[in-house]
């Protein structure tokens, strides 16, 4: 049976926003720097899939500023060309591409009254 990962981001952002990554050092409990280093490389994540079962991971970009941070489709493709077995996915987020074209949303008052 093929087993597919469908929900990895590869951690080496260009940015974090200092909670996530607050966050991210108090899970893995050590510098994120150090741990991005070691294990947020294609080779670390194949050889992470082959150990845990895993044939393919789709590798989601994270255009995520406010809350996690920024890993752009590019730098997200990139990552993915050094194995067949990580699948580039995009984010498109047009409050972020297009802002002008954003939808209002209701407030909670406008909903409840």
């Amino acid at each position: 049976m093929l087993v597919i990962d469908f929900h990895l981001h590869p951690l080496k952002y260009e940015t974090y926003q200092p909670g996530a990554r607050g966050y991210l050092e108090s899970v893995i409990g050590e510098d994120i720097e150090e741990y991005v280093e070691r294990m947020a490389t294609p080779g670390a994540v194949v050889e992470m899939l082959e150990e845990s079962g895993v044939d393919y991971a789709v590798v989601l970009a994270e255009l995520s500023p406010i809350t996690t941070g920024m890993m752009s489709d590019k730098g997200m493709a990139e990552f993915c060309q050094a194995s067949e077995r990580l699948i580039p996915f995009a984010a498109v987020l047009f409050h972020l591409l297009l802002p002008h074209l954003t939808i209002a949303c209701p407030t909670r008052k406008d909903r409840t009254g």
